[in-house]
């Protein structure tokens, strides 16, 4: 019976040292910072909040940032950095009197293409799960401030008619037609794909909805739009 209990003894102390060996190789695959880099690519565009005006369709945008991840526990993390991006947005007023001459007014339609530059500084919580054959499935929510850093502003007025069609502004700086500040809500999903260690490559979704306006006034005129954002990034952590 003694003999029994201490075999039982020693194969129960080789079978805890064996769980304790794979709980150390866990933590040590645990890193409380990660940073990376990415890019993104994807559609932009503006949603009015004018009677008289409409969006005009979506454009191409894209960006790049560094990223920075605060591990609070080893499927929670805090994600933040910061990105550029370069996002644009299309506004049409339709059916307008615009004076061709001093003596005719036409119909006319007013198409107005505002490109926007932004340094974003994101705040969100990553929620993932535990690795699946190399795959971590992710989801990300928070917020952004953005800053702006570069605008360009087109307007081309057309008659309905078709006699005229011109541009009076065309790629211009419009920094008196953007505010300097906007604040969006982002939502995301994505994979991280294992390369070893803490070192993983990253696809994500998000769509990043503007709260702020994207606009001000101008000449006397309130201008009210948001700025939206549905992307593909593609990046690597360390």
């Amino acid at each position: 019976m003694k003999r029994i209990a201490i075999l039982i003894i020693g194969l129960l102390s080789v079978f805890s040292l064996k769980i304790y060996g794979q709980n150390d190789e866990a933590l040590t695959e645990f890193k409380f910072f990660r940073a990376g880099m990415y890019g993104t690519t994807g559609i932009t565009w503006m949603k009015p909040d004018m009677k008289e005006w409409s969006n005009d369709g979506v454009r191409f945008g894209y960006g790049y940032g560094f990223m920075a991840e605060f591990a609070l526990a080893p499927n929670i993390v805090i994600a933040s950095g910061f990105d550029v991006m370069y996002g644009s947005g299309k506004l049409k007023l339709a059916d307008t009197l615009v004076r061709y001459d001093i003596y005719i007014n036409k119909q006319s339609d007013i198409n107005s293409i505002y490109k926007i530059q932004y340094l974003q500084i994101p705040i969100t919580i990553k929620m993932r799960t535990n690795e699946i054959n190399y795959f971590r499935y992710y989801m990300r929510l928070g917020s952004s401030l953005g800053f702006r850093i570069g605008t360009k502003y087109t307007e081309e007025i057309s008659a309905k008619d078709g006699s005229f069609i011109f541009r009076p502004y065309d790629n211009e700086k419009a920094i008196d037609r953007v505010p300097l500040f906007r604040a969006s809500f982002d939502v995301g999903g994505g994979i991280e794909y294992s390369l070893g260690g803490t070192t993983a490559l990253l696809a994500e979704i998000y769509f990043n909805n503007g709260l702020t306006n994207s606009l001000k006034e101008y000449n006397n005129f309130k201008f009210n739009a948001k700025v939206n954002y549905l992307m593909l990034r593609v990046g690597i952590l360390f």
